[in-house]
């Protein structure tokens, strides 16, 4: 099933009006009555999840991208658990996880909306919900969760991400991994193979927090290249990373007597084969913190009009570093993410850019075509077009209603 648009939102689920398609051998997860409506979620009806075997979830198929949709939201209820967790995971169309977010329930008895954003640009098709996965069922009400209101949040930046890498490690799921970075080819999560001098170690540690795996590199370490991140058709191009310094006995005492610019980690951008440019970054220090900056061309000018760059992350002068959330943000060249009329937005297209489909509101007729001006696509009186075929790249898109007809810019990623 594919989760509904509700005005610049998706909803997965609220049972008082999308009621998911689910997929499980074991657990149930079914309509019933909202057991205590209030100001988080004062619904007529609510999700009941039982959870009747230890390794057991829920799954409902979906199509949503995390450049556009950036996080969710989700209300939980447990009758009497304090103990439990719900799971909300996603996943790709070749079934690769993306997120796993599990969040321990602290307080019975209340309804508690929680939050996640999302640092992944892969598209969702799957998302899994789960409650205790991993305990034993006790066969009491704590085995009894109500989750609702699954709602996947548009963003209101108007910069997308385009490369996210966060480092989550499935070989090193339960703790630290050092190798070369070639032996993971094709598993490193923002889909783009890392890459060092003479292929030298990474170390990928678990990090138990928000933050799960991190990048850590070591002063005497290689430093790390993400090569060739595909911006084409973006430009005002940032580098947006979560750093911290990763306490060690090794170097704790170096931490603690170096001045600011030694703190300081090495980010550097390179345009396609051209030279390596610093990126301005911050001093570092035990508490994680995002750093976001302008990336820039070796003459000082904000990088735009090119097809790829290259990421290279080091050590500070004295002390490891550590990284993660590693993400390209951009603005699409001169294009507006909707074609708009004066009166309600009744030319509205959305997401742009999109990856497989597109909703439209009120649109008699959709013409796509390629910069060619051959007509690639068309669809009739439709709500969601489906552009998952089209090669990535711009496209002229036509929105007909009535006898008025919007031109505008379509990207497909």
């Amino acid at each position: 099933m594919f989760g509904v648009v509700n005005a610049q939102d998706i909803t997965v689920f609220d049972f008082d009006g999308v009621t998911p398609t689910l997929s499980s051998w074991s657990d149930t997860f079914t309509s019933d009555i909202n057991p205590l409506s209030d100001a988080v979620n004062s619904s007529a009806n609510a999700g009941k999840y039982t959870h009747k075997n230890i390794w057991s979830n829920l799954s409902t198929a979906v199509s949503i991208d995390p450049r556009v949709y950036t996080s969710f939201e989700v209300s939980v209820y447990t009758p009497t658990s304090t103990t439990g967790s719900v799971v909300i995971a996603c996943f790709d169309a070749s079934d690769k996880q993306l997120d796993w977010y599990s969040q321990p329930i602290t307080t019975a008895g209340v309804w508690t909306k929680y939050t996640r954003n999302l640092n992944f640009t892969s598209n969702i098709t799957k998302v899994v919900v789960g409650f205790n996965f991993g305990s034993d069922p006790k066969g009491t009400s704590d085995d009894i969760a109500y989750i609702d209101n699954l709602v996947f949040k548009k963003s209101s930046n108007p910069f997308l991400a385009l490369y996210a890498e966060t480092f989550y490690a499935s070989w090193s799921q339960w703790g630290s991994w050092t190798g070369a970075p070639s032996t993971q080819a094709g598993k490193w999560f923002g889909g783009i193979d890392l890459q060092t001098d003479a292929d030298a170690n990474v170390t990928i540690a678990r990090d138990w927090d928000n933050h799960e795996h991190k990048l850590v590199i070591a002063p005497a370490d290689a430093a790390v290249i993400i090569p060739n991140i595909n911006v084409a058709d973006f430009d005002s191009l940032k580098i947006s990373a979560d750093m911290q310094w990763p306490w060690n006995k090794t170097d704790s005492a170096a931490f603690s007597t170096a001045t600011d610019d030694q703190k300081m980690p090495v980010v550097e951008v390179k345009v396609g084969t051209g030279s390596w440019v610093s990126v301005p970054a911050s001093a570092i220090s035990g508490d994680w913190a995002t750093q976001v900056v302008l990336l820039r061309d070796e003459n000082g000018n904000p990088i735009s009009n090119v097809s790829s760059i290259s990421i290279r992350l080091s050590h500070t002068s004295l002390v490891s570093a550590a990284f993660d959330n590693v993400k390209i943000l951009g603005k699409v060249h001169s294009v507006t993410t909707s074609l708009s009329s004066e009166s309600k937005d009744v030319f509205s297209v959305y997401p742009n850019p999109a990856t497989n489909y597109i909703y439209t509101q009120n649109a008699q007729k959709v013409t796509i075509a390629d910069l060619n001006g051959r007509v690639v696509k068309e669809s009739f009186n439709a709500e969601r077009v489906d552009v998952s075929s089209l090669a990535i790249g711009a496209y002229i898109i036509k929105i007909k209603v009535s006898n008025t007809t919007k031109i505008g810019k379509l990207i497909k990623m």
